[in-house]
This record gives structure tokens, C-alpha cells and sequence, in this order.
């Protein structure tokens, strides 16, 4: 029975070498009873024992070699940001280290097989699905305003935008600055079901019937794709005058995805496991000028006094 025990590289191993000539010399002793003794014969049966046994004990041996040794790799990535896919690996028994570098590739060390563990789960994760889907937005707001012995007047406001699900979208319109705007900070995230979220806030603003509306709004309603949803609505009264407003928005999801995977802005090699984050030095204080001294209440600078005759 062989005991093998190091974490030097397979190649070169003492006992893993002492085992493959071994197995040389037997293979070709077994070649040379072959040239005047049958594969019945009990002398070719008992060598070819021989070396089934002790191919399984090199077999063994490497593979013992192989989980001790530390190996390091490094593995480029096509969709996945390597600052998100680094804490996904750690639970994987045999690794040593993954950190993420500024060109994209995620490198890797470990035993042989936590490293082919890492790349078999990178190979999962790693493809088009990764990237987030795009949400188209479309945000419209109606506002119609009647007093005294106007007619009802009517105006609409739209905008659009498109960005990734699970990021803020930006939309804004204006038409009169000042006057007659729509501004909107969304956030889109997709469900399971593709029913879509959305959640932030936004505002508009409209000069009607001699005043200007100003009112703010608060997003947080799940959407079916392509179809309006009420955000908000209400009015707002004065006098004889009444102005009636409805927020809606529409959300659907566009065949493509974001070309390039988003780097999460909070995430860097410092907050992976085993890597502690640069410590910040606060900026120096600037100089201050030292205090002047306080004169007695009620007095004046001194005169400076005339030079000695």
C-alpha cells in the first residue's frame, strides 16, 4: 500500500516517479512473456495482476497529489462583472483565493479539483442570461383644469426612457421651462412571471387656469408588460376652479439585453472574504492663521510707538 503525503507539484514526485518505472518494467516484462507464452498462462495473468494493481495505485496517488496541490488560474469572463461572481466561490471547499481584476477576469487559486469546481459553476453563470434585460418606460401625465366660465382645458405630458432592470431609469420632459415639466427617478425589476415593479418617485409641474400646479408622486405598483397603470391621481381646488391629474406609466420589455455587464459601484477586492479594504486617511485639516490677541473692551490699537532717538 502506498502512502503518498506533500504538496509538492505531480511532476517530479519521488513516489509518484517510483511508480511509473515500475510500471514500465512490468509492461515490458509482461511484452516479453507474450513472445513465447499465451495470455492463459499463469506467469502473463499473474504480471498482468501486477499492473492492474499498481496503476490503481498511481491513479490514487495522483489524485491525493493533485487535491494538496495549489494551483492558480485565471479565468476571463464574458458577461459577469468578476466582483460579482468572487463571493459566489468561496464556500467551495479547497479554495484558496478569488479576487477580481480591473480587465475583467476573475483569478482563482486552489486545489485542482475547487478550481474545476469554480470554472464548472463560472460556466453555469456566466452567459447571456447574465446580463440584465431592458425595460422600456413610458410616463404621462393628463391634467385637465375647469373654472369660472372657461372650458375645460386639457394637457398632456410624456416622456420615455429604456435601461436595465434592477437600475434607476431616468425620465424628464419639459416643455416650458418653468411652466410645464415631468420628472421621474424609476427603478424596474422583473419577476419570475415577468410581471414588472416598479418603485421611486417623480414629480410635475403645470401652469394652468393662472396658477401653477406643483405636485410630487411616489412609484411603487407591479405592471403587467404593456400595459398602463395609475401611479397617482387626484385634483386640486381653489375658488371656483378645479384642476383633475392622472399619472401613468407603462412598462415593457425590450428583446435585447445591456451590452455590458453594470460593475456594482459599492463592491471592490477589499470587500471580498480574506481581503480587507484599504483603511481611509482623512484629508489634513487645512492651516489656520493663529488667533489675535484680544484687547480690553472699549480700547483701540495702540499706536505704534516712534523709534528710539
Amino acid at each position: 500500500m502506498f502512502h503518498i503525503s506533500s504538496s509538492r507539484p505531480l511532476s517530479g514526485h519521488p513516489v509518484i516517479g517510483q511508480l511509473e518505472a515500475e510500471l514500465a518494467e512490468l509492461r515490458a516484462k509482461l511484452q516479453t512473456e507474450l513472445q513465447s507464452k499465451t495470455e492463459d498462462h499463469p506467469d502473463v495473468r499473474d504480471l498482468q495482476d501486477e499492473i492492474q494493481e499498481l496503476e490503481y495505485a498511481l491513479q490514487a496517488g495522483r489524485r491525493i497529489l493533485a487535491s494538496r496541490e495549489v494551483m492558480t488560474e485565471v479565468i476571463p469572463l464574458r458577461y459577469l462583472s468578476p466582483y460579482q461572481v468572487a463571493p459566489l466561490l468561496m464556500d467551495i471547499r479547497g479554495l484558496r483565493r478569488a479576487t477580481g481584476t480591473s480587465g475583467g477576469k476573475l483569478v482563482v487559486s486552489g486545489t485542482e479539483q475547487a478550481i474545476d469546481e469554480a470554472m464548472r459553476i463560472i460556466s453555469l453563470l456566466d452567459d447571456e442570461s447574465a446580463l440584465p434585460k431592458l425595460v422600456r418606460l413610458k410616463l404621462e401625465v393628463r391634467i385637465t383644469g375647469s373654472g369660472g366660465t372657461e372650458k375645460p382645458i386639457t394637457r398632456t405630458l410624456s416622456t420615455e426612457g429604456v435601461g436595465a432592470a434592477g437600475q434607476v431609469i431616468s425620465l424628464a420632459v419639459s416643455m416650458m421651462p418653468g411652466t410645464s415639466s415631468l420628472n421621474a427617478l424609476i427603478t424596474p425589476t422583473i419577476g419570475p412571471d415577468r410581471t414588472i415593479t416598479l418603485t421611486g418617485n417623480g414629480s410635475f409641474q403645470e401652469c394652468m387656469l393662472d396658477r401653477v400646479i406643483n405636485q410630487s408622486f411616489q412609484v411603487a405598483v407591479p405592471v403587467a408588460p404593456g400595459e398602463p397603470k395609475t401611479v397617482t391621481s387626484g385634483s386640486v381646488t381653489w375658488d371656483s376652479c378645479k384642476v383633475d391629474f392622472e399619472v401613468q406609466v407603462t412598462a415593457t420589455i425590450e428583446e435585447g439585453r445591456l451590452a455590458v455587464p453594470p460593475k456594482p459601484p459599492s463592491l471592490n477586492v477589499g470587500d471580498l472574504p480574506g481581503h480587507a479594504p484599504p483603511t481611509a486617511v482623512p484629508p489634513a485639516a487645512p492651516a489656520q492663521p493663529p488667533p489675535a490677541s484680544p484687547q480690553p473692551p472699549g480700547t483701540d490699537d495702540p499706536e505704534p510707538e516712534p523709534p528710539a532717538q
